[in-house]
């Protein structure tokens, strides 16, 4: 299991709660689409998903859900990234791993119907779809399409976490950040630039990187590969990142 301390963001743990409510029903619809769990129920139990959900905003340096909070609602990541967080015994917040758009936030305790076991923390704004869990328990009985692809949803996420620390506990510092550029390649569906979701340092802290040996990284890559402007990283050779961090990440025509 990969953990970081975030140490920039101790003020913005005791004081950032501001969220922001989105209530657009035809988004809601959408978002639902994008989850992948609803295409095979029937048309009443999606019509009782949109009414039990909402799409909301969450800023920069606020929480999704905190800690031994009871787990009322399932969470699906429509945009930005989130680090699930556990409290040290030293009162500091120590990130245990993080999760961008196109995941759920801790799906199991939703299920099994007990409190979260950690803090989300948002390190960037984040806009989710908040489902009610007593509507996805319900759901998870009665309708069995529902079920079948709501586990092979999670359980498909699963299986990319642990292959995501695999390989990275297998790759120098350089290959996991050209595969950490891939990865944003992929979520922001463009090859010609990113812009990085959150600070350098807490991308350092994420990939078991000094900030200072990320600096020198960044810099050895723009020699061929990349150009960095600020948060933006204008993508000079693809495929050459690909090869350097071993083609362990698949590119778009291989999904």
């Amino acid at each position: 299991m990969l953990s970081f301390t975030i140490k920039t963001q101790n003020l913005l743990f005791k004081n950032a709660i501001t969220v922001e409510t989105v209530s657009i029903f035809s988004k809601i619809e959408q978002a639902f689409y994008s989850t992948g769990i609803i295409n095979n129920v029937s048309e009443h139990a999606r019509q009782e998903l949109y009414k039990n959900s909402k799409i909301e905003k969450y800023c920069f340096g606020s929480f999704v859900f905190r800690c031994r909070e009871e787990s009322k609602s399932l969470f699906w990541i429509l945009k930005g990234t989130v680090h699930l967080c556990m409290k040290k015994k030293t009162g500091s917040m120590i990130s245990i791993t993080a999760a961008s758009s196109g995941s759920f936030l801790l799906p199991a305790d939703v299920v099994i119907q007990k409190p979260y076991l950690m803090d989300s923390f948002c390190v960037s704004d984040v806009l989710v779809l908040r489902i009610d869990s007593a509507v996805v328990r319900s759901l998870l009985i009665n309708e069995s399409k529902f079920s079948l692809d709501f586990f092979q949803k999670i359980s498909s996420q699963s299986r990319e976490n642990t292959r995501l620390l695999g390989r990275s506990s297998s790759q120098t510092a350089a290959q996991r950040f050209a595969s950490y550029v891939i990865r944003q390649i992929n979520l922001q569906h463009r090859r010609d630039l990113i812009i990085l979701p959150y600070s350098k340092a807490l991308i350092a802290a994420e990939l078991r990187i000094k900030p200072e040996s990320l600096s020198r990284i960044i810099s050895e890559l723009r020699k061929t590969m990349i150009n960095v402007k600020g948060s933006t990283i204008i993508i000079h050779d693809y495929q050459g990142l690909i090869n350097f961090s071993r083609k362990e990440i698949p590119n778009w025509d291989e999904e």
